[in-house]
């Protein structure tokens, strides 16, 4: 790893991480086990492929994005595994960073106060003097997020009021506890023909008082349960969707 990164200014106000040293391609053939956060910094483009290896940081969050990242795996097995208690437990995007998953999976690991795998904020850290020039991003066309446990968003949390997540496949699922599996509490949640948000034992999604749904061209293969921030209706975009909706409780309408 001593070629491949070196330290550099922690991004999200930690004191310390590490980036890599040049921008391009990489082909894991190792399993990665780090105690520091790969901190892709303003500017670099990097791409991963997992290729069947791991990712793991037991100790804090894997990757903290205000770059580009793309992940994938021509596998389809690798995963990345964080392990801070903050927020973000695993991925953090922030400012402009983007996010574009293909293939692999990213896992929850320890109990979190919001995002327990991903979140996507406007923390500045040392971005850019402090200012938010492009919002945070994450494209997901394949792979999965899973396992995530957290107060707020157990799988993803969106706080971010320009923040934008579009799922255009893969699957977002297995929140554990009671916990919702995606939370927009600001910005926007955009679904697409293959997205798979279903199958949690929490709110499949919980939408804030600011946080908005998009259905572009979303066929509504899996039932999703709604939860808003209070009693009320939510109301589906397209009435013929209208049945890939449910309630996730009495105290909401879905039509």
């Amino acid at each position: 790893t001593e070629d491949v990164f070196e330290k550099a200014v922690g991004l999200d106000g930690q004191s310390v991480g590490i980036k890599f040293k040049r921008d391009g391609n990489y082909y894991l053939s190792l399993d990665l086990k780090l105690t520091e956060t790969i901190c892709i910094m303003p500017g670099q483009k990097i791409t991963i492929c997992l290729n069947q290896c791991d990712i793991v940081n037991n100790t804090t969050r894997a990757f903290a994005v205000a770059g580009e990242l793309k992940l994938t795996d021509c596998t389809k097995q690798g995963t990345v595994m964080g392990g801070t208690t903050s927020n973000s437990g695993t991925l953090k995007l922030l400012n402009q960073g983007k996010l574009e998953l293909f293939a692999g999976t990213l896992l929850g690991n320890k109990l979190c106060q919001q995002g327990g795998v991903v979140g996507i904020s406007t923390d500045s850290g040392n971005i850019v003097d402090n200012t938010v020039t492009v919002a945070p991003q994450m494209d997901m066309y394949g792979g999965s997020i899973t396992g995530g446990q957290a107060e707020k968003g157990g799988n993803i949390h969106i706080w971010c009021a320009n923040g934008i997540l579009q799922i255009y496949g893969g699957q977002v699922t297995g929140a554990v506890g009671n916990t919702d599996s995606i939370l927009v509490t600001q910005g926007t949640l955009t679904l697409h023909a293959d997205a798979r948000i279903g199958g949690n034992s929490g709110a499949d999604l919980h939408l804030g008082k600011s946080g908005k749904l998009q259905l572009a061209d979303y066929t509504g293969s899996t039932a999703v349960s709604v939860k808003m921030e209070q009693p009320g209706v939510f109301a589906a975009c397209e009435s013929d969707l209208s049945a890939a909706f449910t309630s996730y409780d009495e105290q909401y309408a879905v039509y």
